[in-house]
């Protein structure tokens, strides 16, 4: 059985967004991207660091991020090689 709640009003739309995700501060609180600094400290500025911290559903759709990254490499590799 799943609940669904009613969006009728902005102030219901913000406490939706409020309950399901979580800010940039909780994340780094909660130590989602401790992992980061240690990818800085070994690559430094020569790399591209994306953190993904998952979705309010916990489920990453994996064909399409996938594509994603490959779609974001070949930009910037012809972006830095052409």
């Amino acid at each position: 059985m799943s609940v669904q709640m009613v969006l009728e009003t902005k102030d219901d739309a913000d406490l939706l967004v409020k309950r399901a995700f979580k800010s940039c501060e909780d994340l780094i609180e909660e130590g989602y991207v401790d992992h980061v600094k240690e990818i800085v400290r070994k690559y430094g500025d020569t790399v591209l660091i994306a953190v993904n911290v998952g979705g309010p559903s916990g489920i990453i759709c994996a064909n399409e991020f996938a594509i994603g990254l490959i779609m974001l490499y070949q930009k910037l590799s012809h972006e830095i090689f052409d």
